[in-house]
C-alpha cells in the first residue's frame, strides 16, 4: 500500500494553448516530454541526478523481533491509541524538504484503493493520526524516523478502517522543452508518496454488497452505463462476475465479464462498463442483469432497466448541406428556391432539350418522307 503519485502541470506558449494538470508518473511524464518535443532534449538526467527524492515506510530496526512491514496494520479497541514511527529518508542526490500529512482512503470509480487530498476533510483513519505538520529537511542519504499516534474514536463501527500518510516533496521542479515547430511545453512535477494504514477495529463481520441501480452514462464521449455499487458492509469486498444487457425481446446484446478491485467498507461507486462491438440504440430500453461474487461464497443478483436516451441535441448539419436544404425565409419567390430547386429544374430542361434533338430530326424526316408520297 505505498504508491507513488507524482502531479504534473503543463503550460505551454506560442501556438499551444495552456492544458489542464495530469497525474502523472514521472518517468512517464518525461517520455511523454520526449516524444511531443522531439526537436530538442530535455535535460532529464540533470533533472534526475540533482535533485532530492523521498521515500517511506515503517519503521523497522534489526534489534527488535518486528518483522519488517510495508504498510502500518493495527488491531486496536475502540478509544484505542498506539504510538509508532514513520521512516522518511531521501534518496536523492540534493538536499530538501518534504512534508507529511494522514489522509483517508477510499474506493476509486474504477475499484481500487485511492486516497484524498490532504486538504480534503478527514473523517476515518485520517483524522485519526497525528504527527508532525511543519516541514522536514534531509541531506542526500539521511533518514530520520518520525514518531505519531493513532488515537481511535470510542464511538466507532466495527471491522476494517483505511487510510494513509502523504510525503510530499516540496520540491517542485519545472521542466520545458521547445520542438522544432517552436511550441514548448512544461511541466511543474509534485511528487507524493503514500503508505498505507489499516486499523481493524472488533465486532460482528459484515459483509454485503448492493447494487442500487443501472444508468446510461450521457456524459461519456463512448456508449457505457454505470453501475450503482455499495460495500454496506464492515469489509473490504473483491466482486467478479458478469453485467449481462437484453433487448425488450430478451436477446442478450451484452455479455460483460467483471472483475473489481479493493471495494472499501462504506463505500459507493458508479462503476463504469463500457459497450463492446454493437452500440446501443438511442430511444431503446433495455435489462441489464449484473451477476456479483465475492468473498466467502457471497451472490449478488442484480436485474433492472435502463434507457439509452435521445441525443439532446439535433446533429449538426455542415453549412454546405444545410444551405441545400434549408431556405431562406425572406425575399422573393425565386429567393425563397432552394438550391435543388434549381438543380431539378435544370435535369428537367437538359431532358427536355434532349429529347427535342432526338426526335426533332426524326420527325422531320417522317414529314418529308409523307409530303413526297402524297406529292406522287
Amino acid at each position: 500500500m505505498s504508491n507513488l503519485y507524482s502531479f504534473a502541470h503543463l503550460s505551454t506558449s506560442r501556438t499551444c494553448k495552456r492544458s489542464p494538470g495530469a497525474a502523472l508518473l514521472i518517468v512517464v511524464v518525461l517520455g511523454i516530454l520526449s516524444v511531443l518535443a522531439p526537436g530538442r532534449a530535455l535535460a532529464r538526467n540533470s533533472w534526475v541526478a540533482h535533485n532530492p527524492i523521498f521515500s517511506i515506510m515503517p519503521f523497522y530496526s534489526h534489534k527488535t523481533n518486528q518483522l519488517p512491514r510495508s504498510y502500518f496494520i493495527y488491531n486496536l479497541q475502540p478509544d484505542g491509541q498506539i504510538q509508532d514511527y514513520v521512516q522518511v529518508k531521501n534518496t536523492g542526490t540534493a538536499r530538501g524538504s518534504v512534508k507529511l500529512h494522514p489522509v483517508d482512503a477510499f474506493t476509486a470509480q474504477t475499484s481500487g484503493m485511492a486516497f484524498h487530498a490532504h486538504d480534503d476533510p478527514r473523517r476515518d483513519v485520517g483524522a485519526w493520526i497525528s504527527l508532525r505538520s511543519k516541514p522536514l529537511t534531509l541531506n542526500p542519504g539521511e533518514s530520520v524516523d518520525i514518531p505519531f499516534s493513532l488515537n481511535v474514536p470510542e464511538h466507532v463501527r466495527p471491522g476494517q478502517h483505511y487510510g494513509g500518510i502523504i510525503a510530499e516533496s516540496l520540491y517542485q521542479p519545472y521542466v520545458q522543452s521547445t520542438g522544432s515547430d517552436h511550441n514548448s511545453i512544461g511541466i511543474h512535477i509534485r511528487s507524493l508518496i503514500i503508505l498505507g494504514v489499516s486499523v481493524t477495529l472488533p465486532g460482528k463481520t459484515v459483509e454485503r454488497l448492493q447494487a442500487t441501480g443501472v444508468n446510461y452514462d450521457q456524459q461519456s464521449h463512448y456508449q457505457r452505463v454505470l453501475l450503482q455499487l455499495r460495500n454496506t458492509g464492515t469489509q473490504m469486498l473483491h466482486p467478479f462476475g458478469s453485467l449481462h444487457i437484453l433487448d425488450q425481446k430478451g436477446k442478450m446484446l451484452q455479455n460483460i465479464s467483471l472483475k473489481l478491485n479493493a471495494f472499501l467498507p462504506q463505500n459507493a461507486i458508479s462503476y463504469p462498463v463500457y459497450i463492446r462491438y454493437n452500440a446501443l440504440t438511442p430511444g431503446k430500453t433495455y435489462t441489464a442483469k449484473i451477476h456479483l461474487e465475492y468473498e466467502h461464497n457471497h451472490v449478488l443478483d442484480y436485474t433492472t432497466t435502463f434507457t439509452v436516451p435521445l441525443p439532446s441535441k439535433p446533429f449538426p448539419i455542415p453549412a454546405v448541406i444545410s444551405g441545400l436544404v434549408t431556405p431562406p425565409t425572406s425575399g422573393n419567390f425565386f429567393s425563397q428556391l432552394t438550391l435543388w430547386y434549381f438543380i431539378i429544374a435544370a435535369t428537367i430542361l437538359f431532358l427536355i432539350l434532349t429529347a427535342l434533338f432526338f426526335w426533332v430530326p426524326r420527325v422531320r424526316k417522317v414529314a418529308i418522307d409523307l409530303k413526297r408520297r402524297f406529292l406522287h
